[in-house]
């Protein structure tokens, strides 16, 4: 009975298939999604706006502010994230 159920497992079908590479533009989308509040909606708007992640990365609060969507809230704490000194914490 044991043997039979390893067999059975060896013919089951995989449901998800290989990963499938990013494109540039979805890399691109993560990164900036990785943002403080950012969804997938506003890095969108973010890198429309921008151009490239460099120069949504290189913002100021104020133009940041310029995007629908983004208030001095979260352009303030974007801003904070990206020119905080890294402290590793233990």
């Amino acid at each position: 009975m044991a043997k039979r159920e390893q067999e059975e497992r060896k013919r089951e079908v995989r449901i998800r298939g290989e990963k499938k590479a990013l494109t540039l533009a979805e890399r691109q989308r993560m990164i900036v999604e990785s943002l403080p509040n950012v969804s997938t909606t506003l890095a969108r708007r973010l890198l429309r706006h921008f151009g490239s992640v460099e120069k949504v990365f290189t913002a100021s609060v104020p133009e940041l502010m310029k995007v629908e969507g983004i208030g001095e809230k979260i352009a303030r704490e974007i801003r904070r994230v990206i020119t905080s000194p890294y402290i590793e914490e233990e």
